[in-house]
């Protein structure tokens, strides 16, 4: 009975159809399969560095890896603005969706931001 169900498991991967299409105004991106979803990349806050968020892929209840079942490409990553990641998948999962996140400025001040310690003045002994 077991074995049937990972039958049955194998072949609806194997014959799914993976069709990334990225809806409107939010970056969460579905397939044509219901069982297949992006979630929404949150914000990102600049760093001066590349900012690589790995998005989370679900194929129903399944997490997708990373590296397994599919990789990652990122472009205009660095600074303030629109960036970019292409999911391109791998094995039974084989096609292709750019989702777009924002990298925020660094609030000064405010919630996101630490201040740098404070130097001490004090004289050495």
């Amino acid at each position: 009975m077991i074995m049937k169900r990972f039958t049955l498991l194998i072949t609806a991967c194997l014959l799914a159809t993976i069709s990334f299409a990225q809806t409107g105004a939010t970056n969460t991106a579905r397939t044509s399969s219901p069982n297949i979803e992006i979630a929404p990349i949150p914000d990102q806050t600049f760093t001066g560095s590349a900012i690589a968020p790995e998005p989370i892929i679900r194929f129903g209840t399944l997490t997708l890896k990373k590296d397994t079942d599919y990789t990652l490409t990122y472009a205009n990553n660095i600074n303030v603005g629109t960036a970019t990641v292409t999911i391109t998948g791998k094995g039974n999962f084989n096609n292709t969706q750019t989702v777009n996140f924002k990298i925020v400025p660094m609030s000064l001040g405010g919630r996101g931001a630490t201040p740098a310690p404070k130097a001490d003045t004090r004289p050495a002994n």
